[in-house]
């Protein structure tokens, strides 16, 4: 799974660098969860996130086509092309969360609630999503 199919290290490293997202997909989950405030955006976020993996494990092996053996020259960049987009999207993804939580302020969202007894379980029977809620912070 590696375009340099001289060497066979390098075919190796391919494969482990391929199948180092199944690893991080805990992570993925997690990380969507952690962003989205309101229970029903939550369900429906880390549904599309397990939907779109889901498509991608179907359409991936589609991509090897007899045709294109030994290298699989057009599944190699297909596979590189959206683990590069997806590297991408993370790193753009953090620099939104960064930019959203200095936006909504510099003082941490526990502070905001000090002094007023039975606030927050009022805000969290609300069920806002992040957007609504003033004092929701994003993970990253």
């Amino acid at each position: 799974m590696s375009f340099a199919t001289s060497t066979k290290a390098g075919q190796l490293a391919g494969i482990y660098l391929v199948n180092s997202i199944t690893a991080t997909l805990i992570v993925i989950y997690q990380w969507t969860g952690a962003n989205v405030a309101g229970q029903t955006k939550r369900v429906i976020s880390v549904a599309l996130v397990s939907g779109s993996f889901s498509v991608g494990n179907i359409i991936g092996p589609q991509t090897f086509q007899a045709k294109d053996a030994p290298d699989f020259i057009p599944a190699k960049i297909t596979v590189l092309a959206t683990q590069s987009a997806a590297a991408l999207m993370t790193v753009v993804l953090f620099f939104y969360y960064v930019w959203a939580n200095k936006r909504k302020g510099a003082t941490p969202a526990v502070e905001e609630n000090l002094g007023m007894p039975g606030r927050d379980e009022e805000r969290m029977w609300e069920d806002r999503t992040d957007k609504q809620n003033p004092t929701f912070r994003y993970v990253y």
